[in-house]
């Protein structure tokens, strides 16, 4: 795991806990369990995902490249903040 990647817990996570986690909506984690993106098992109208599989969807390229693209760009003639 990374330092970009947060402290994983051991038992298994809810879709509220793994949002806030994440800093993303509950909507975009059951969107991704639904869509098979992230490995869940559903239990009555709930979404229940293993810590295991969610280090490996950290880990994916689909997850690190959806993050990225949802950077904002850096606008031409505007400085950088570190600069």
């Amino acid at each position: 795991m990374t330092d970009l990647q947060p402290a994983i817990p051991d038992a298994p996570l809810s879709t509220p806990a793994i949002a806030e986690l994440l800093g993303v909506s509950r909507q975009a984690v059951s969107r991704w369990a639904k869509r098979g993106r992230l490995v869940a098992t559903k239990h009555g109208d709930r979404y229940v995902v293993d810590p295991c599989d969610l280090e490996t969807f950290l880990r994916s390229d689909w997850y690190c490249q959806d993050r990225g693209r949802r950077l904002p760009k850096k606008k031409e003639g505007v400085p950088d903040v570190d600069a």
